[in-house]
């Protein structure tokens, strides 16, 4: 085995000597190496011209898996953050049209001063505990909304 070695190092420096031809014609394994060392030898030096579809294409698959620099298209704001948005918005003026103390204290018959003030107070409780619950509902909301946005960013840039 190191006599072997001991010719293949001299066929790849290119000495040909009477041994190495002996050598070559006993040993198959070393006269398939050194032929394919020749077969290389036989390649011109330089850099191949890369044909232009090969370049093309290649640089179009580069460019669709690059992630994109653009926020968020004008749909996706509309549809994912101003209606949620502005529907919280309408439920929070529904809700403060609704429990308004002004409105909803009046009745028919007006009551002593007292018993109005009462009301006052238990409406105003209302109210505050109402937007309280609505205002933490929104909260959780926006939170949401937030993770779903990250989400799709994601997993958009994993498809392109």
């Amino acid at each position: 085995m190191k006599t072997c070695e001991k010719f293949m190092k001299d066929a790849m420096l290119g000495m040909n000597s009477p041994e190495l031809e002996k050598h070559l014609g006993g040993c198959p394994e070393c006269a398939s190496r050194v032929d394919m060392l020749r077969l290389l030898n036989e390649i011109p030096s330089g850099n191949p011209e890369v044909p232009p579809e090969l370049d093309s294409a290649v640089l179009g698959y580069a460019l669709k898996k690059m992630p994109s620099h653009r926020r968020h298209t004008p749909l996706f704001m509309l549809k994912f953050v101003w209606l949620p948005v502005a529907a919280a918005f309408m439920i929070c003026f529904g809700l403060v049209y609704a429990l308004h103390p002004y409105y909803a204290g009046k009745t028919a018959s007006a009551g002593v001063g007292a018993a109005k003030t009462s009301i006052h107070y238990e409406m105003m409780d209302n109210l505050d505990s109402e937007i309280f619950l609505l205002s933490s509902q929104i909260q959780e909301t926006s939170v949401k909304l937030r993770s779903i946005a990250a989400y799709s960013t994601l997993s958009q840039n994993r498809i392109n």
